[in-house]
């Protein structure tokens, strides 16, 4: 479990949204909630307050006006954002519906300039907000998400594209699941293959499918609890 590791969600005023933040308080992240202030966004992310209240000290809730939304620099000047220490995870709900939209996106890029994002240690990962996109706009989304991982890449940043898992109403947790399997790979990353231990991380974090690593974490403590129990008795 992470240990007040920090996350910078952008554009979670939705139900996959409220999932993927009490899924991260209970991983041991803090949470910094990024939202326009749009009327249904605001809303969702304010039931957090009577479901959850116990996430209160775990989930900071920053919203900026909708006049300045395509501006990447207003955006972090009037919320403040370069105060937030480096993000272990930055997660964007794009929020293309019937038009292409890359506010988001262009934030992100901005952020990976600051301070904000790590790059050698910050996991970017982008989701959908919407379902049913038209294909027009879909297709426009997914050439600047395939541009944006080649740049990442060049950069040595972890760039992730989700927007093809989508779901459908009532599936929005399994879609949740596939974010969390990515935030639990990057818990298996490391810079050299220079001992077992790090060969054994970068077999699991390169070539191990997400839905193996719940499994891979449960016999791994399974077998560190037994070698915990195993030395014990020795040493009774």
């Amino acid at each position: 479990m992470a240990l007040n590791n920090k996350a910078l969600l952008i554009n979670p005023g939705n139900e996959k949204g409220l999932i993927l933040i009490r899924r991260l308080v209970q991983s041991g992240y803090l949470i910094t909630a990024l939202s326009p202030d749009i009327p249904n966004s605001i809303n969702t992310l304010g039931q957090l307050e009577f479901t959850n209240p116990e996430l209160k000290d775990s989930v900071q809730i920053i919203t900026f006006s909708n006049d300045i939304i395509n501006d990447p620099a207003k955006i972090i000047e009037a919320t403040n954002l370069l105060q937030l220490p480096p993000q272990e995870f930055l997660f964007s709900f794009n929020p293309t519906r019937d038009t292409f939209a890359k506010w988001d996106l262009n934030l992100i890029y901005a952020l990976t300039k600051t301070n904000v994002v790590e790059k050698d240690s910050t996991l970017i990962v982008v989701g959908r907000d919407a379902e049913n996109v038209p294909e027009t706009e879909n297709k426009a989304l997914q050439k600047t998400m395939t541009n944006l991982y080649k740049m990442f890449k060049d950069e040595n940043i972890t760039f992730v594209d989700l927007t093809e898992v989508g779901a459908l109403p009532g599936d929005e947790s399994y879609v949740v699941d596939t974010y969390m399997h990515e935030v639990i790979r990057r818990s298996f990353k490391v810079k050299s293959i220079n001992s077992l231990v790090n060969i054994y991380k970068y077999v699991i974090y390169h070539y191990v499918p997400g839905f193996l690593l719940n499994i891979v974490i449960y016999f791994q403590s399974l077998l560190s609890s037994l070698l915990g129990c195993s030395e014990k008795s020795k040493q009774d």
